[in-house]
């Protein structure tokens, strides 16, 4: 028989996530095997003891620590595998699967598609949560593409693009949109840090960063460059100038060989 898994992660989203497996019961059936593997980041909540009283036939993983995105799904891909799953639909915590549909529609894809790896459903808002709700009629509420909004949002997009164009004297928005609260005030203060010219003490925050969210890594460099340039202001830039501020600045090198290394382990 055709085996499928749902993966899907927790962290700290104990109703969304007991939400999404009161939903998932309506994709059983008969004509294939269905496994449920939840991945559990490292949670400070409930989610682990209710599930497994609740649902007691899902696989629940433990990692101890939050994994991130990618780390927690690609460990319940990997428990999938190793359970001989031919098919594996990752989800988000967060989503409801009203649709019984779902699967046979899915595997009818790939069927009708047979050099297709991946296919994915349409995903919808639900009703009351679409970006701009202000903008859609009643009737149109919970038909709205996710995230898409379902049209091009023209007006949004322009004022975005002309953010962009200007960074980065829009320097704290993009900070506040791209970061968490925590991160975002560890990059300010690498900003500081730079400013005032503690280079070391700015390479350890940016690290420190970095262990929150991993994109800060752009921020990361940016700064990097803008110490380099702040040093090398008054003065001719050259080799010994350059080697001069790589010394100053040896935490920022620690941390990006250490990112390095994370991302290729």
């Amino acid at each position: 028989m055709l085996k499928i898994a749902i993966v899907s992660v927790n962290f700290n989203g104990e109703k969304d996530s007991l939400d999404l497996l009161e939903s998932l019961v309506t994709l059983q059936s008969t004509t294939y095997n269905l496994k449920t593997i939840f991945v559990d980041n490292g949670s400070s909540d409930n989610f682990v003891e209710t599930a497994s009283k609740k649902y007691p036939n899902i696989d629940i993983l433990q990692t101890g620590i939050n994994k991130g995105f990618s780390g927690g799904y690609n460990r319940g891909i990997e428990h999938a595998l190793i359970w001989g799953a031919d098919y594996v639909l990752i989800i988000n915590n967060d989503a409801l699967t009203p649709d019984e549909k779902l699967l046979p529609t899915l595997l009818e894809t790939f069927r009708k598609e047979p050099e297709a790896g991946i296919v994915a459903p349409k995903i919808l808002f639900a009703p009351g949560y679409e970006f701009h709700k202000e903008r859609y009629k009643p009737e149109e509420k919970g038909k709205i593409l996710w995230f898409a909004g379902g049209k091009f949002d023209r007006s949004n997009a322009l004022v975005r693009t002309a953010l962009f164009l200007i960074f980065p004297i829009n320097l704290p928005h993009f900070l506040m949109v791209y970061t968490d609260i925590f991160s975002t005030g560890m990059i300010l203060l690498v900003f500081y840090l730079i400013f005032v010219r503690r280079y070391t003490w700015a390479g350890l925050m940016a690290i420190l960063s970095l262990t929150v969210r991993q994109n800060n890594i752009i921020w990361t460099g940016f700064l990097f460059l803008l110490g380099l340039f702040k040093e090398q202001k008054e003065k001719r830039i050259s080799m010994p100038s350059v080697l001069a501020y790589f010394k100053k600045s040896w935490t920022f090198v620690l941390g990006f060989v250490l990112f390095a290394v994370y991302i290729y382990i």
